[in-house]
């Protein structure tokens, strides 16, 4: 058996006003801060599930964005947050990406997401 120390929560913490489009874009590096290169056909998705029930569903499911970085390798994913996905949320939430390439499964930590409450969601909708 093998063990780790690590913080579990190793991604970039979001922080932003619910019902705010969001880009977000993450670049994909190995533990030596190489970066990864994503064979084609790789997926990836994306998910917030609130921090206090780390075991429910996720009330937000996203598929993600492959592409290429500067390098040339195919480490950049990204996924958009449309404004309905956030409009009715706010407080502390976990997100979560998970990729499948060559049936293999790879989830690259988690991140903590603040997500504030809009004070005038009625313009939106």
């Amino acid at each position: 058996m093998n063990y780790y120390e690590y913080d579990a929560f190793t991604l970039p913490t979001i922080d932003f006003v619910g019902g705010e489009t969001e880009t977000l874009v993450f670049n994909l590096y190995d533990k030596n801060r190489d970066p990864v290169n994503l064979a084609a056909g790789a997926q990836c998705g994306f998910a917030i599930t609130p921090y206090t029930m780390l075991s429910s569903t996720p009330i937000v499911i996203k598929s993600c964005t492959i592409g290429q970085g500067p390098d040339g390798f195919n480490n950049v994913v990204s996924t958009t947050l449309s404004s309905s996905d956030t409009l009715n949320l706010s407080g502390k939430y976990i997100y979560q990406l998970t990729i499948k390439s060559n049936n293999l499964v790879e989830i690259p930590q988690q991140g903590i997401i603040y997500i504030t409450r809009n004070i005038h969601p009625g313009y939106i909708t």
